[in-house]
């Protein structure tokens, strides 16, 4: 029983680090404005545009909160893995995150 509560703590505590290393989830990222084009550089760098976070937002949430443009919404939800069907937070879908803000 010890040995599975282990192994489920330090895979779930790799899952959160890996997340954290994508710069598209990163808050900071997305209050300095970025425009497309860094968005596009990210993703090339391997940051992945459909990760969720342990809370379960993801690039376009976090581009939905932080009032970025719409060019970048687009282009996110044009990303595989970004459905207008996605449950993110709360089980609630990027319409639901566009009409709260």
């Amino acid at each position: 029983m010890k040995k599975t509560f282990l192994a489920a703590f330090f895979l779930m505590a790799f899952g959160f680090g890996n997340a954290q290393n994508n710069t598209l989830l990163n808050g900071s990222f997305w209050k300095n404005n970025p425009t497309v084009e860094s968005v596009k550089t990210e993703i090339a760098k391997g940051n992945n545009p459909a990760e969720q976070n342990g809370g379960f937002h993801d690039p376009v949430t976090m581009a939905i909160n932080s009032k970025a443009s719409n060019e970048i919404i687009q282009f996110l939800l044009a990303q595989k893995g970004n459905g207008v069907d996605k449950k993110t937070h709360h089980s609630r879908i990027y319409l639901q995150w566009a009409a709260a803000g």
